[in-house]
């Protein structure tokens, strides 16, 4: 037996080729021996200081001198295998950039004398610098002196207002709260007023402490003036256009003020607004209560209950015209009850879900349908927050049913490959994805895929959004490019997480261009 470390002998069954020594192939036998170190100092002269380009350097190194060497090897040599011209090329690119900085730099024309504020760095103070015997004379017309301005200082807030600091304006605060416990109402208006005035002047209005006393005043209005609320809109706009919008708050801070104020004291000595809708039942004067209904219901007030039911009263009346008017308003219930707490009210209330389909076929049917019409864009809206707050409350054949419908009425009115009927199919699955399962949505966001594949294409945004969808499992708008007008993300992402129903809200945009 013949150990791996012994040399095969003669009787050995290795294959000969394997015991004779590899044979160097002969392609780069003429590029052998070359002496690199011989010619370095003309390597050096040609390629770097005479800047020759490196075929060049090699035809020349191969005429004059028999240097025959390939292009690879000298592209190696020079690049691997001589640090020195790596160094060398390193201080040219540096010494390059130096020079384009200077170049750069622009040049006080002649006549002129600049004088600039000195840094803390500078050992020798301003006023040295800008003083008589360092500055040349510019009595001359031909000279002119040009100095910086002075930095403004610091803002300094005030310590007090109205002779009274953040101290008393905590305490008046406190009496405004208390005030508000005990049910005095015109006292405890004007101690809030008069905290967030003061807050403001000390403070700044977007102050995270301003900020709060305005919500308390919003709430203290909420609760006291349930009737009329159009005032709490306009402070929480003041608010956002404060905090999102300063270089715009002080043109409209003033104007605001007064809004807010009047609206205040409008909310509390005018009569109630449901005698005003009862008397005057237009659709101009019910878009406007329901506007104001809105903002209850977004705070759970029960008080709101009874107004809805009202306007949807009134809406039957006239079901052709006040179609929109009355599915909102159905709507607005559903979200109210969906605002209070726990499952329990949903339960107590369950008649006004398990109706909402009945509502919704007294108005749909009975609604003009035309494709250039606007009203088609809002009744579709409305439908669709009907149908998805009837899905939220647990009513799920009920809201297939109108979503079907919805989307029936979509495709025959505006066309199968509309894009507007791709967002309604959109927005219907982005309303399943966040109520229910990403089972139910999936429907609703193939038949969309199937649709802008064939209107756009496979390389469009929306197409490429879908179809990312159904294989992550979750819808996600990627791009608005391409689009006949610009999606505002940021709002729809927004109202995504606010609202209800994001998909109806997201619908808004989609069928801008109606």
């Amino acid at each position: 037996m013949m150990l791996d470390n012994e040399p095969a002998g003669e009787n050995s069954n290795v294959p000969a080729p394997f015991l004779e020594p590899p044979v160097a192939s002969s392609k780069r036998s003429k590029y052998r021996n070359l002496d690199w170190e011989g010619n370095r100092k003309r390597l050096h002269q040609l390629y770097p200081l005479d800047s020759k380009s490196l075929t060049e350097t090699m035809q020349i190194m191969k005429n004059e001198y028999g240097f025959d060497a390939s292009l690879k090897l000298g592209d190696g040599r020079s690049t691997c295998r001589v640090p020195w011209l790596i160094r060398w090329s390193k201080r040219v690119t540096q010494g390059r950039r130096v020079e384009r900085r200077q170049n750069s730099l622009a040049h006080t024309p002649a006549g002129m004398v600049v004088a600039t504020p000195g840094s803390s760095l500078d050992n020798q103070s301003p006023t040295v610098a800008t003083s008589p015997q360092n500055v040349e004379d510019a009595g001359s017309p031909d000279v002119i002196v040009l100095r910086s301005n002075p930095l403004p200082g610091k803002k300094v807030l005030p310590l007090s207002w109205n002779d009274q600091n953040r101290q008393d304006l905590a305490a008046t605060l406190e009496m405004a709260q208390s005030d508000y416990e005990a049910g005095e109402l015109d006292q405890a208006e004007s101690a809030f007023i008069e905290a967030y005035e003061g807050y403001e002047h000390l403070l700044s209005s977007t102050h995270d402490e301003t900020v709060k006393v305005a919500y308390r005043i919003a709430t203290f209005y909420t609760h006291f003036c349930d009737s009329r609320m159009g005032h709490c809109g306009v402070a929480w706009t003041k608010i956002k256009s404060t905090k999102w919008h300063r270089e715009e708050a002080e043109e409209v801070k003033a104007p605001q003020r007064s809004i807010w104020l009047s609206g205040y004291v409008w909310a509390r000595t005018t009569p109630g607004i449901c005698e005003d809708v009862n008397m005057n039942a237009n659709s101009s004067r019910i878009d406007y209560g329901l506007s104001v209904a809105r903002v209850h219901v977004a705070t759970g007030e029960p008080a709101v209950e009874t107004f809805l039911k009202t306007i949807e009263h009134l809406c039957t009346r006239d079901p052709r015209n006040l179609a929109i008017q009355g599915l909102r308003a159905r709507g607005e219930l559903l979200k109210l009850y969906l605002k209070q707490d726990a499952s329990d009210t949903i339960i107590g209330h369950g008649e006004a879900f398990s109706t909402a389909s009945a509502v919704f076929s007294t108005f749909w049917d009975q609604f003009s349908w035309n494709r250039k019409n606007l009203k088609s864009r809002d009744i579709l809206e409305a439908a669709m927050e009907l149908a998805s707050c009837a899905l939220k409350g647990g009513f799920d054949n009920n809201a297939k049913w109108m979503f079907r419908r919805i989307e029936n009425k979509a495709t025959s009115v505006l066309g199968s490959d509309d894009e507007r009927t791709i967002w309604t199919l959109i927005s219907i699955g982005i309303v399943y994805q966040n109520a229910k399962w990403w089972y139910d949505a999936k429907p609703w966001f193939e038949q969309a895929c199937a649709a802008a594949d064939a209107k756009y294409g496979t390389e469009d945004g929306i197409t490429e959004s879908l179809e990312l969808a159904l294989e992550k499992r979750h819808f996600s708008y990627i791009s608005d490019e391409g689009r006949p007008f610009k999606l505002s993300l940021e709002l729809w992402f927004h109202n995504l997480s606010e609202q209800i129903a994001p998909g109806v809200i997201f619908f808004r945009h989609g069928m801008a261009s109606l």
